[in-house]
């Protein structure tokens, strides 16, 4: 619920940024975390073009995946009544259209705020992330030149592009790359050529395709000639003009295939995706499995042989005579039956290996194929948001399209959210039946804040919790705690404390007033 000063019960308002009839961007103070963010609203009660509303959880979703520096990170998303809404961390800058009217940076400047771009930017890649709408206004720049890419709601992941036969044109006409006018499938080389005009804007104060209007401007996109874009940049170094011009090539195979390659020009590496991290694990983890296999047979097959040939050493051995009264003759007869000892061919090796094999893998289908048909689903909901991670493995972030698919038997639940402790549980997961788990961060876990005069160095429980003032409340599971205040100046208070779920414990103290210290 909305009130004139509060909402959603937990942001207070300190100033709205922008309103219309459907959506507002406050300044706000989130209650619980004690922190400034900013608030996305959207009224959905009359809402007409249901595409704002698709777009607004896609922005939810999408940011929840991210975690970069050059970023904007997302804390809160949630629905009440007919509202949604969505928090972030607050930023104090301007964006980069506003920075650009004061003038342009120095090349010093200038190769700062590149990089800076090309990093959130390959991050974003790196997680299957298509920005779409990049351009000045989505950047943020603070006072010392650190840069946020913003405003993700036009942004596309993977599996939509992947079903996505024909995009509908979206996005900002005089930052939108040649395929994305024409309404063809995108990847990241239209982020790539959308850069290449920002990186312009930044050398030259100009946006080289801006016509006297939108058709003009599309127009000057599709079939400017290039020497007339290369021109305001000759006074500018070669490799900068060399690396603007080949991101802004009309055809997508004609630029840099990635952001990467662009940051290696500068000497920068970025860290492998997450997904190439993981399926390095899973080949790992596949040929270690293949190699005991291979292993199992070998030796099973080894047994076989030595089997066989321990039966026709014994068959031979009961056939033979000997006359145990003259061992002379033993030795000296030569019509004593003598010991066959029958060659083993290689085909029959090959064969029997060939048996072996086709049975172990019959078997390891059959059993494969019965675990995988047994399997339920699981449905989690979680309050604000959270990655799920299940048995160890990373799956999706909240809120889900749909539920889970699994396998019988038990599984581990955890739910990571970057302001929070982890929540873990077990589930056990029967054949064809469907689990929801409903989870609320600020219900499960307790909170305090902290107000010590003059300040204090908080251990609870033998943990260090850093020096107050804090900016946020500690973040505590139900329990009794004991809790440490020390400064070196007083010396050690001890008190017990009780968290209860979903509310917050105000401690406030005034070492001034205290007498009875422990000192340690």
């Amino acid at each position: 619920m909305i009130s004139d000063n509060v909402l959603f019960g937990k942001f207070e308002i300190i100033d709205t940024l922008k309103k219309d009839a459907q959506t507002g961007v406050y300044l706000a103070n989130h209650i619980y975390l004690n922190k400034r963010i900013v608030l996305k609203t959207l009224n959905t009660q009359n809402l007409k073009d249901k595409t704002i509303l698709h777009r607004f959880k896609r922005e939810a979703k999408i940011l929840a995946k991210l975690d970069h520096p050059n970023i904007i990170k997302v804390l809160d998303f949630g629905t009440e009544n007919e509202f949604f809404y969505l928090s972030f961390e607050y930023f104090e800058g301007k964006s980069l259209r506003e920075f650009l009217k004061h003038g342009l940076p120095d090349q010093e400047e200038f190769k700062k705020i590149f990089i800076q771009i090309l990093s959130g930017l390959q991050y974003a890649h790196q997680q299957k992330i298509i920005h779409r709408d990049l351009k000045p206004e989505n950047i943020l720049i603070d006072q010392n030149l650190n840069i946020k890419i913003a405003d993700f709601g036009l942004a596309l992941s993977e599996n939509e592009v992947q079903v996505t036969q024909q995009e509908s044109i979206v996005g900002t006409p005089g930052y939108m790359s040649p395929e994305q006018i024409r309404g063809e499938i995108l990847d990241n080389r239209t982020d790539i050529f959308s850069f290449g005009i920002i990186a312009y804007e930044l050398l030259t104060g100009i946006n080289p395709f801006i016509g006297k209007d939108v058709a003009s401007t599309i127009n000057n996109i599709l079939f400017i000639e290039f020497e007339k874009i290369s021109e305001p940049l000759k006074n500018h170094p070669e490799e900068l003009k060399k690396i603007i011009l080949k991101c802004l090539e009309k055809k997508k195979e004609n630029r840099f295939n990635s952001v990467e390659e662009i940051l290696n020009i500068f000497g920068i590496e970025q860290p492998l995706p997450q997904s190439i991290e993981k399926n390095k694990k899973i080949f790992n983890k596949t040929v270690l499995k293949i190699s005991i296999l291979s292993f199992a047979v070998i030796l099973l097959v080894v047994l076989v042989l030595n089997y066989n040939s321990q039966e026709k050493d014994n068959e031979v051995t009961n056939n033979v005579s000997i006359n145990t009264t003259d061992s002379t003759k033993l030795l000296t007869n030569t019509n004593s039956p003598q010991v066959k000892t029958d060659k083993i061919k290689p085909e029959q090796i090959e064969n029997t290996i060939s048996n072996l094999n086709t049975a172990t893998q019959q078997k390891l289908s059959e059993t494969t194929e019965n675990l995988d048909t047994r399997e339920g689903k699981l449905m989690i909901t979680c309050y604000p948001w959270a990655e799920v991670y299940i048995d160890n493995q990373k799956f999706e972030t909240t809120p889900l399209d749909s539920p889970i698919s699994l396998k019988t038997g038990l599984h581990q639940i955890r739910l990571i959210h970057p302001n929070f402790p982890p929540i873990e549980k077990n589930i056990e997961i029967t054949a064809d039946k469907q689990y929801t788990m409903d989870v609320n961060f600020y219900k499960y876990f307790g909170f305090v804040q902290f107000k010590i005069i003059p300040w204090g160095e908080i251990i609870i429980n033998n943990k260090k919790f850093g020096i107050t003032p804090f900016e946020k409340p500690v973040i505590l599971n139900p329990g009794k705690y004991v809790l440490n205040i020390s400064n070196p100046n007083f010396g050690n208070y001890i008190d017990t404390i009780l968290i209860q779920s979903g509310e917050t414990l105000f401690y406030k103290l005034n070492l001034n007033s205290i007498t009875n210290w422990h000192n340690n």
